[in-house]
Order: C-alpha cells, then structure tokens, then sequence
C-alpha cells in the first residue's frame, strides 16, 4: 500500500480529496471505487503503451507496428524470462536483496556518465548490473515487461482483461475447486 508522509493510503488520499471538495457533490462510494478503478487501469495501460513504444524505437516491431515475431515466439520469449527467474532463485534464493541500504547506494554508487533514470530517479547503472542484473526480481521485471509489450502491441487493453479475471475468480471456490 502506497502511504503519505500522513500515513494515507494514495486511495484514501483520494476519497479523502473528492468527499472533502466543496465544488464536487459528494460521490457515492460507488463511484469513488469506479473511478479509482479507472485510474489503476489507465496507469497500466500506459505502461503496456510506453513499453511496446519504445520495443518499436530498438527495432523489435515493425514501421507497421506488427512484431517481426510470431505471437507464439513471443510467448516462449515470457516462458524464456519466468524460467530464468526461476534459475536466478535456484543460485541466489534471495529475493529484494537490495533493501533499503543498498538502495541508497544504488542512487550514490557509481562513476560520472554511470546513470540511469528509473522512475524518475537518477540511479548507478554499473550498481544494476553487479547487483540487480539477472536476480529473480529482474527476470521477473522481463516477463512482465514482455507480456506488456505484446498487449501494447497486439491493441489488448491488459487492465480491463485483468479485472475482469479478478473478478470472476472472487467467486470462484477456495484454490478454484483444485487440489493446488
């Protein structure tokens, strides 16, 4: 959960602003939690469309926008970075190694002309390399980044497919009705 510095949750920041708002009429709950909803959909919605965005600049999809690849090539590319994150966790078996600490360091270490942008922050790329390169949470970070790419690319909007799964499961039985 994302908190403030006054220990808010972003959502409740958010309900918090459009129920306090003397231009806005109350919303209902209802709608808040619509509208929050639509709000967590547009963000990784945009992200599938930066992703696939900048796969086409480095030459991945074509000036057509159509993926040089198969759709079945790409699927094997998710399986191919879900299989070296699991060969990451066999040779390290730590997860967020980093920790706060080294994050600090990430931010600092490093020689002039070394950095990297990520999330708006200025970070060592040389520390990403010897440190995240290549562990679990970075293979990871690739599956997702390619399955990503292949909605942006393929018009899927991921978000409103995402919640309506979520949805159907909340009403399907304990483990869906299986074993595991």
């Amino acid at each position: 959960m994302d908190q403030t510095n006054h220990g808010w949750s972003a959502e409740e920041a958010i309900r918090s602003i459009i129920i306090k708002d003397k231009g806005l009429q109350v919303a209902s709950a209802q709608k808040i939690d619509y509208m929050l909803s639509l709000m967590k959909r547009r963000a990784l919605s945009e992200m599938a469309a930066e992703i696939h965005d900048a796969n086409r600049r480095k030459g991945f999809w074509d000036d057509r926008g159509r993926d040089t690849r198969s759709i079945s090539e790409m699927l094997l590319l998710v399986v191919t970075e879900v299989a070296e994150a699991a060969e990451a966790l066999r040779k390290d078996g730590a997860i967020d190694k980093i920790g706060a600490a080294g994050y600090i360091y990430w931010m600092t270490s490093g020689s002039e002309g070394d950095e990297m942008i990520a999330g708006g922050e200025s970070i060592s790329k040389s520390f990403f390399e010897s440190e995240v390169k290549n562990t679990f949470e970075d293979e990871i970070a690739d599956a997702i980044i390619r399955l990503l790419d292949l909605c942006g690319g393929l018009g899927i909007d991921i978000s409103r497919h995402v919640e309506l799964k979520l949805a159907y499961n909340a009403q399907r039985p304990h483990k869906h009705g299986k074993k595991f």
